[in-house]
């Protein structure tokens, strides 16, 4: 991921940076992921409770939340405006949770996790194969035997197929007007796809500007799972969103593919 930024203040003179743009604009509700990740842990078998890791955890939203079903909670988070906001978060909430600055790459753990969990994208962040597997041999090394890996991304053959250029959107804070447009290039030769976000922050008569740009390795579901088969991971299951309660195709916008450390 690359960024770049300007920093505004919000009402009460604080810095505003990414990771609080990150919270108003794309961070999702967790309670649905939460129950989702509940769910696919006892339908692999794994018994409560459980020791797991968030791996790109952002700002922190499915630690607490995992952290108050008693199970032990380590998150990694490379970029420092996420972490902070993370650490923040594990402090304040219940229970116990580890942090590390940190990807796919820094994870050095042997058979400590019961699952390991990538939700929004953090795998599509690799963008050379040998990334990829040996991110993926690491989660291998980090999970206990019959432990679970989760990885959550966008599914860009059908996003190519219905693609629509995004549209602006605002909020409102106490004292500021923030307005976000996106924008994206699109790499075919590279297989590179890069999101920019250029955030228009407006206090009185002040107007300042964050701006931000993520590249992702534009994955077919047949990637992914070629991937998780060649670092030796098995009972493959695919899902297209946090409903799902079952394995089925993947017909969306999201691919999540789930699969098992052997015993």
């Amino acid at each position: 991921m690359e960024a770049a930024s300007k920093r505004s203040r919000d009402g009460d003179g604080r810095p505003l940076d990414v990771g609080e743009l990150y919270d108003h604009f794309i961070a999702a509700e967790p309670a649905p992921v939460v129950q989702f990740l509940r769910w696919l842990t006892a339908h692999y078998g794994l018994v409560e409770p459980l020791s797991v890791l968030d791996v790109g955890c952002g700002t922190g939203r499915l630690l607490v939340p995992l952290a108050k079903l008693g199970w032990n909670v380590a998150g990694l988070e490379p970029r420092a405006e996420y972490l902070a906001r993370a650490q923040r978060a594990a402090s304040e909430g219940e229970g116990q949770v580890e942090l590390q600055q940190g990807g796919f790459l820094d994870l050095a753990s042997e058979g400590r996790f019961d699952a390991v969990f990538a939700i929004s994208d953090p795998f599509w962040y690799l963008l050379s194969e040998a990334e990829r597997v040996e991110a993926l041999r690491r989660v291998h090394i980090a999970l206990k035997p019959g432990g679970v890996a989760f990885l959550d991304g966008p599914n860009f053959l059908w996003i190519l197929k219905h693609y629509r250029s995004p549209g602006p959107a605002t909020v409102s804070l106490p004292g500021l007007r923030v307005r976000r447009v996106a924008s994206h290039t699109i790499d075919f030769h590279e297989a590179i796809w890069t999101h920019y976000d250029r955030f228009t922050i407006t206090r009185g008569t002040v107007t300042e500007t964050v701006c931000d740009e993520h590249r992702f390795a534009m994955l077919s579901l047949p990637d992914v799972m070629t991937a998780l088969r060649t670092t030796g991971f098995a009972k493959l299951q695919t899902f297209s969103d946090y409903d799902s309660r079952a394995s089925e195709r993947v017909t969306g916008p999201r691919m999540m593919v789930a699969a098992q450390r052997a015993g």
